[in-house]
């Protein structure tokens, strides 16, 4: 029922957006992508409306769907019901591993919520499903992106608002992007991008060290492109953002100057179009060079070798002496996995965040919180995200 409801409001956006694009024809005009077409692959069908995808360091795929976030082990597994989530929006992972998922991503409270805040994001253990309400006050969660800092962005794309949330407190209306969808941080993390949907098709550009410097980043030059209807969004490591043209039927690609190019074709227009993108990964089955789209019609489709795989990034910690609750500090190298150093790498340890320098190399000052397990993360745009475990003990 929910889904019916939510389908027909849908419906009703993306009239109104083909009345003011009233000058916008049935046909798309925008350029083919230099190279062969990719494979597509139907991996799942007959889900139902199907919201948001994305991949984890594991292997394992999720995605939104009528009864919550699902999880998928493998290609040819059946998904499984993790944690029910009521309206499922955005996906983004924390930097402990934990995906963050939207909730409350509905057009009646995306219509309120630049005003009241509605929704949120819940915090998931992808391995048990059980979750932790992270953030609430949010506009509407439809979109969820994560900077290298740890801060998580989240859009309305029947509003304006472009939230931020730091550490689980939610800066509602943050910046301003009329019927922001889709979205993605650089991998300098300098920028976010955002896809538009109910307004002519664009792809803007927020500084996020001033979120009131927001342009056009990318936008089609044929009227016939204007109603595509721009939904989910995802970087590569190459720095090319692809987007789901929900009414199109189509996969667009920004290549980093700007210029736009027609990935795929021929894909199920709305209501049952594509919704959103996850870049896969090369541990398990979902692989590194593929792209996974989802669609309101319920399908899970691969385009295969389109996507510029990460660079493998490796995270080493110093010895810690057992009994001294690493009052000495630790430090922590990043590298290549030939041994080169990553300068430049966000190192995230028990909520602290350093950057490593040019030997690829950053320091924690000890002691640390308590006995126990830690697990520390690293990131850098263009590499792999890189984890390893150090055990404390004597606090």
């Amino acid at each position: 029922m929910r889904e019916g409801i939510r389908m027909r409001s849908v419906l009703g956006g993306l009239a109104a957006a083909a009345l003011l694009l009233g000058s916008a024809s049935p046909a798309f005009a925008l350029s083919a992508c230099p190279g062969p077409a990719p494979k597509v692959n139907v991996l799942l069908s007959d889900q139902g409306l199907l919201e948001s995808v994305i991949t984890d360091a594991r292997g394992r795929l999720y995605f939104t769907g009528p009864d919550g976030l699902m999880r998928m082990d493998a290609r040819d597994a059946k998904p499984k019901l993790l944690t029910p989530v009521e309206s499922g929006g955005g996906l983004a992972f924390d930097s402990d591993g934990k995906l963050v998922v939207g909730y409350g991503n509905s057009i009646e409270n995306g219509s309120t919520g630049d005003q009241t805040g509605p929704s949120g994001l819940y915090r998931v253990d992808t391995d048990t499903g059980k979750f932790t309400t992270y953030a609430t006050g949010l506009s509407m969660a439809n979109g969820v992106a994560r900077a290298p800092d740890g801060s998580f962005y989240a859009s309305n794309d029947v509003g304006h608002n472009i939230d931020k949330i730091v550490n689980g407190k939610t800066q509602r209306g943050w910046s301003q992007v009329e019927s922001g969808n889709g979205m993605a941080v650089d991998l300098a993390g300098r920028y976010l991008y955002v896809n538009q949907t109910f307004r002519p098709a664009a792809i803007v550009r927020i500084d996020l060290r001033d979120p009131t410097k927001v342009t056009t980043f990318a936008a089609p030059t044929d009227p016939a492109d204007l109603a595509a209807g721009l939904d989910g969004m995802t970087i590569d490591a190459g720095g090319r953002l692809f987007s789901a043209a929900n009414g199109g039927g189509q996969i667009w690609r920004a290549d980093p100057d700007g210029s736009l190019c027609l990935l795929l074709d021929g894909l199920p227009k709305f209501p049952d179009g594509p919704s959103a993108v996850a870049v896969g990964n090369r541990h398990g089955t979902f692989g590194a060079a593929n792209l996974y789209i989802v669609t309101f019609g319920g399908q899970l489709i691969e385009l295969e070798g389109v996507v510029q795989p990460p660079v493998q990034m490796r995270l080493r910690p110093s010895w810690v002496r057992r009994g001294h609750c690493g009052r000495h500090g630790i430090t922590f190298t990043a590298t290549t996995t030939g041994g080169s150093p990553v300068a430049g790498a966000v190192v995230t340890l028990s909520g602290v965040t350093q950057t490593t320098g040019p030997r690829g190399r950053t320091r924690f000052a000890g002691p640390l919180g308590g006995n126990g397990p830690y697990v520390a993360s690293a990131t850098r745009g263009g590499y792999e995200t890189a984890t390893t475990t150090i055990s404390v003990t004597g606090c």
